[in-house]
């Protein structure tokens, strides 16, 4: 079954010296409530907020892959020993074993989602970062435009986001105003979707749940659903 969560009625934590966190996902096997512990491929789907002018600290996981998106502010990430520029829209991976830190150098928050995904049997990969506004939209049947931003290492090239090892894709969708996708279904491969922006639904076995800014939906593998864009902007 299809699970919505918004962030928003999450009770956070701080980790990593000044995140706040936001628990959205977690896996099955963990001693979370149910609601919570949907992933069965996926370690944890989390929303961060890292404050202006503060950092993470220094880590690096040696067995799990990520993969940051920045919804909202800018500031800095070190990545092994290089440094990046991060702002709103960019995607970032981390590769197993790779050490890592964000840095907020604004005033203003820095929000973004943080992916885990167990990689216990690779301990190498790449880096990579990328903005969705650096690619050209694939117009889908219905009605929405997509923008695939990271992909699994053996269907593209590393220029091309081929960086995924246990991930599947990470893609940025937008559905058009008062639209509704053709029936979806993702069979062997388990789906979270975060709205970043607008208002609608997500329908599945007779069910219609809204969903909202800020809404996470657990998709499990060889699920029918389909979504709609009750407003008349785009739901991203």
């Amino acid at each position: 079954m299809i699970v919505v969560r918004n962030w928003r009625d999450q009770i956070p934590y701080i980790g990593h010296i000044s995140a706040i966190i936001w628990p959205l996902f977690r896996g099955s096997e963990s001693d979370n409530p149910p609601e919570m512990a949907q992933l069965q491929a996926m370690n944890s789907f989390v929303k961060h907020g890292l404050q202006g002018r503060q950092n993470s600290d220094h880590h690096h996981h040696d067995n799990i892959e990520q993969m940051y998106y920045i919804l909202k502010g800018n500031g800095k990430m070190l990545l092994g020993e290089e440094m990046y520029d991060i702002r709103e829209g960019y995607a970032v991976y981390v590769p197993v074993n790779l050490p890592h830190q964000a840095f907020n150098y604004g005033d203003d928050w820095m929000e973004h989602l943080i992916v885990s995904c167990p990689l216990p049997e690779i301990k190498e990969g790449l880096p990579f970062i990328r903005n969705w506004r650096d690619l050209r939209a694939t117009v889908g049947a219905s009605h929405s435009e997509s923008w695939p931003l990271l992909r699994r290492l053996d269907e593209t090239t590393t220029e091309e986001g081929g960086v995924l090892r246990r991930m599947h894709g990470v893609t940025r969708h937008a559905l058009q105003g008062k639209q509704t996708t053709v029936v979806l279904q993702a069979d062997g491969v388990e789906q979270v979707y975060f709205v970043i922006s607008g208002r609608g639904a997500v329908s599945f076995s007779g069910i219609h749940e809204p969903v909202m800014e800020g809404s996470a939906l657990y998709v499990p593998p060889g699920t029918p659903y389909s979504l709609t864009n009750k407003d008349n902007t785009s739901m991203v």
